[in-house]
């Protein structure tokens, strides 16, 4: 009788000691969503998981590619079961973090910034990934202002590249020299193109605004101010280039076909676009082209530019805060932003990697003037957003909705303030 008790103790303890074993190294899954370009960064994002995973055993994170990942995670977030850590966009996620969708940062980047040192980011770059002081993500690549220029255009037309002394005038003076007609008087070639019209994208007309010293919004976000005489100025400088001298694409020319693929095939002789459209001009061998800073406004004789940073943020529902947070710290380590750097030609975050961008990334397999993008982070600027994420997009509907009648050209630059004047108080309140 006691050997037999003996015995069932023995086994108890046995599977005790095997429940305890398995429960100790058992790996944790991390679930990690995003949407990625299948041929371009999915691969590279599949090889960053896998080079993780192997570094840490304890650990498997799962990658997940899926289209409109910002209302899946809404979805999983409502059902409860969000993946652990999002590949974010600031301008959802903002409105996100104004409910509360993303854990708080701050202690884990202070505890660890001997790994990962805060003073290593851009200036500025962490303070736009904070939502009334809590960092909510943390950046893995950013993208600045340039303007992409076709040299094979400028050379058959006699003119010199442009380079940081260009200012609005230079570049209607050229651009009538860049714009081609037909027959038919039908322009066939651009001088000029923006990468887009909205008020609310970073390389369309708001960089002018930022360039002649005007904004959409005070700096405390109580007033809206592109009513005031250097906004206003600019816009117009804005709009008299694309309808008046008639030298840049226009938004309903663009509808015929869209303005990277003009500059792709030769109809347009420059560019201002972010800094990651490098990585995607590389294939292009029928011309030759290079970047100049964007240009000045001739006011202020100053330029601006902006800022567009991705991040990865940690759901606040994740049962693994410490595991989630490694592989977060490993996407913005030295090792990772070296390798989409140099491997995928995206503009590193981190100011120790820019050397490193700017001497190995080159695309097409031809050194270009990056360093334009590298300079322009230091006086570009974020777009702002409101801290309530429902009067935030609600403002930004409207801005958007009356600013896109102006360049359909349906009204006036002054009937699009007026109208605006009349409804944005209740979003700036």
């Amino acid at each position: 009788m006691l050997r037999d008790r003996g015995i069932i103790v023995s086994l108890i303890l046995v599977i005790l000691c095997s429940m305890i074993f398995s429960s100790v190294n058992a790996k944790v899954t991390i679930r990690y969503m995003g949407g990625w370009d299948a041929k371009t960064d999915w691969p590279q994002v599949l090889a960053d998981v896998a080079e993780f995973n192997k570094l840490n055993p304890d650990i498997e994170v799962i990658a997940e590619n899926v289209p409109n990942h910002q209302e899946k995670y809404l979805i999983q977030m409502a059902a409860g079961n969000p993946p652990d850590v999002i590949y974010a966009f600031k301008s959802w996620a903002h409105t996100y973090q104004a409910k509360g969708a993303f854990l708080d940062l701050e202690k884990f980047l202070e505890r660890d910034k001997k790994e990962i040192d805060p003073a290593d980011f851009y200036p500025g770059m962490l303070d736009e990934w904070r939502y009334k002081g809590v960092l909510y993500g943390l950046p893995t690549w950013t993208a600045s202002s340039g303007v992409y220029y076709n040299k094979d255009l400028f050379d058959k037309a006699g003119l010199k590249y442009p380079d940081d002394t260009w200012t609005w005038d230079t570049l209607i003076e050229h651009g009538k020299k860049l714009t081609i007609k037909d027959a038919q008087g039908k322009i066939i070639q651009h001088a000029f193109t923006p990468d887009g019209f909205s008020l609310s994208w970073g390389t369309g007309p708001i960089i002018w605004v930022w360039s002649n010293g005007g904004d959409i919004l005070s700096s405390d976000k109580k007033r809206f101010t592109l009513g005031e005489p250097k906004a206003k100025q600019a816009l117009e400088y804005f709009y008299d280039v694309i309808f008046k001298h008639q030298i840049s694409v226009t938004p309903s020319a663009h509808a015929e076909q869209n303005w990277w693929i003009r500059f792709f095939n030769g109809t347009v002789a420059m560019w201002d676009s972010p800094s990651w459209n490098n990585t995607y001009l590389a294939p292009i061998e029928k011309f030759f082209w290079d970047i100049a800073p964007t240009f000045m406004s001739p006011s202020t004789k100053k330029r601006a530019g902006f800022i567009h940073t991705r991040a990865t943020c940690i759901s606040k529902l994740t049962k693994y805060p410490e595991e989630a947070w490694k592989f977060v710290k490993f996407l913005s380590s030295k090792q990772i932003q070296r390798v989409w750097a140099v491997k995928r030609g995206y503009q590193p975050t981190r100011k120790s990697i820019a050397p490193i961008w700017l001497r190995e990334f080159k695309p097409g397999g031809k050194a270009r003037n990056l360093t334009v993008f590298h300079k322009a982070i230091y006086t570009a600027k974020y777009i702002p957003q409101l801290d309530d994420g429902q009067k935030d997009a609600d403002f930004w509907r409207l801005i958007n909705t009356e600013w896109e009648a102006v360049m359909l050209q349906k009204q006036t630059i002054d009937q699009f303030l007026e109208k605006v004047n009349k409804e944005v108080g209740k979003y700036l309140q």
